[in-house]
């Protein structure tokens, strides 16, 4: 039987498909929220220029690698390039929603270049693992 379609019925409950796949999003798309929550945060002073660009690169790169592991395994053998669309569409919009929820947050402020380093992230990383997942599918035809 093919890792695509492996009955997830007889998993242990911490291995579910929800708890497995879609929570880490959840959890994880919480904690950008709640960090964007918290008024006149200041990024670390990591002493290099754009240190905070690399910063939200990498949150955006591990949020996109666990949003497009959840939406490839919603629904077996959903089209890839509807996943990666799906993914790409959700990322930039929850980008560009919390840079405007910011602007409501005391000591806050929304800033075009964390958003476009959001969406770069989310792009390079999607695309990534739409490409590997691709050659995967077609390897193993």
């Amino acid at each position: 039987m093919s890792a695509m379609n492996k009955d997830h019925s007889k998993r242990p409950w911490f291995k579910s498909s929800f708890i497995y796949y879609h929570l880490p999003v959840i959890i994880y798309g919480s904690i950008i929220i709640i960090i964007s929550s918290i008024p006149r945060l200041k990024p670390p002073d990591l002493k290099f220029y754009a240190a905070d660009k690399l910063a939200h690169f990498v949150e955006y790169g591990i949020f996109s690698y666990l949003t497009f592991r959840s939406f490839v395994n919603i629904k077996p053998n959903m089209d890839l390039t509807m996943v990666w669309a799906i993914s790409l569409i959700f990322l930039i919009s929850f980008g560009l929603l919390d840079e405007y929820y910011q602007s409501f947050i005391p000591g806050r402020f929304s800033d075009l270049g964390d958003w476009l380093t959001d969406s770069l992230s989310a792009v390079l990383i999607v695309t990534f693992l739409w490409v590997r997942r691709r050659r995967l599918k077609e390897a193993t035809k």
